[in-house]
């Protein structure tokens, strides 16, 4: 990117998942004073929804039966700079 003269944030977006992510991306970013934006996900609540459901499976086994659940889950996008802005013009085509 840098040797195409690209800039993050204004010519470029470039965003994460959660914080692993913002380490590989730091050099790049700590140099033009950018944080990189990322998707957060909720994690901790994930491996505790994932324990239920396998608790839930292995009784649901003990009995004949197979235990089902949909479950949704909100991620959240944290804007830190590396983001590009689109004007309504763009966005239209």
């Amino acid at each position: 990117m840098v040797e195409n003269g690209w800039i993050v944030g204004r010519d470029i977006s470039v965003l994460g998942f959660d914080e692993i992510a913002r380490w590989q991306w730091y050099p790049l970013l700590h140099s033009s004073g950018i944080g990189l934006s990322l998707v957060e996900r909720p994690v901790m609540q994930m491996a505790e929804e994932a324990m239920e459901l396998l608790q839930s499976r292995i009784t649901g086994r003990r009995n004949g039966k197979q235990a089902r659940r949909r479950l949704l889950l909100s991620n959240r996008i944290v804007l830190r700079g590396s983001e590009r802005k689109i004007s309504p013009e763009e966005n239209r085509g």
